[in-house]
């Protein structure tokens, strides 16, 4: 037989917008997002028929993250 476990989902996704500088310069401004929409991805199923944790979900993935960076062109 099979155990079923809760299924993953996550969505990143990445902003960016870029500004010319002059002719020769540019800069670009990017946010990235993983795990945008902070969805609770379980793991850690314990299986073990004579543990006192059985059947309980015992972790989880990370939760939201954001990264901001900043490139300069010359």
């Amino acid at each position: 037989s099979n155990i079923m476990t809760p299924g993953s989902a996550t969505w990143d996704l990445s902003l960016f917008k870029t500004w010319m500088l002059a002719d020769r310069y540019g800069a670009t401004f990017r946010s990235d997002f993983f795990n945008a929409f902070n969805r609770a991805n379980f793991t850690g199923l314990d299986t073990g028929v004579n543990d006192s944790n059985f059947g309980n979900l015992t972790g989880a993935n990370a939760a939201r993250e954001i990264q901001f960076s900043m490139r300069l062109a010359f």
